[in-house]
């Protein structure tokens, strides 16, 4: 059995958008720029997170305040996405698993192309200024961008998914589980779940919302 160990020296250093991202930005590519890791020597700015910091507000926010958490549990909840994905990525780029040939990188571009249309259409009527479609479009397009949304990071995005794949995939390849095994790891999993579960159904909501899988759930 290959056992693959990802180990990380990490180091937080700011808050994403600390206070929410309504903050007054001075010089945005200041801002941009500004650290909010570093992760193995590598940084990760503010510009590359907003996105994902964005994503989990759109996903957690109403939750948190409806049962009275903390909405800044959410910035730290990004900001251990953000290190984890990158931690993968130097995984993957270690085993030789981030390159993609002309053909997956044409399939990429369409796939983000028309992902980035499909978020135009679908802000279009709320952020769109102009006198036609076209340039209605056109506007909604930069706000999208300036928001750290475009077809360029929908494709880094689908890059990055594939080789999260990549390394699960390399990770368990050698990997033989019989069935005892399997039966004896899924009855201590929803011995996990039924105690974490059974008294906080906070816990298990917040779980699913965060695209978590349950091996036990909670009556009601």
């Amino acid at each position: 059995m290959r056992k693959l160990l990802l180990f990380a020296t990490v180091v937080a250093i700011i808050a994403l958008c600390a206070g929410g991202c309504s903050m007054i930005v001075v010089d945005k590519a200041m801002d941009d720029a500004e650290a909010v890791a570093i992760v193995n020597g590598e940084i990760i700015t503010k510009a590359q997170g907003r996105g994902v910091y964005v994503n989990y507000m759109n996903q957690l926010y109403e939750f948190y305040v409806a049962y009275g958490l903390d909405p800044s549990g959410i910035r730290d909840m990004a900001l251990d996405a953000l290190i984890e994905e990158r931690v993968i990525i130097q995984k993957a780029r270690e085993l030789g698993l981030d390159a993609f040939d002309e053909g997956e990188e044409a399939d990429i571009a369409a796939e983000a192309e028309g992902l980035f249309a499909e978020y135009v259409d679908q802000y279009v009527a709320e952020y769109g200024k102009g006198d036609t479609d076209d340039e209605r479009r056109e506007y909604t397009a930069g706000v999208l961008g300036d928001n750290g949304l475009s077809a360029e990071a929908l494709a880094d995005e689908i890059k990055r998914d594939k080789m999260r794949s990549r390394v699960g995939e390399y990770a368990v390849k050698d990997v033989e589980i019989g069935e005892e095994e399997l039966a004896e790891a899924y009855g201590q999993a929803v011995k996990d779940d039924s105690e974490s579960y059974a008294e906080d159904h906070y816990a298990f909501e917040g779980a699913m919302r965060q695209g978590g899988v349950a091996s036990w759930i909670p009556e009601g």
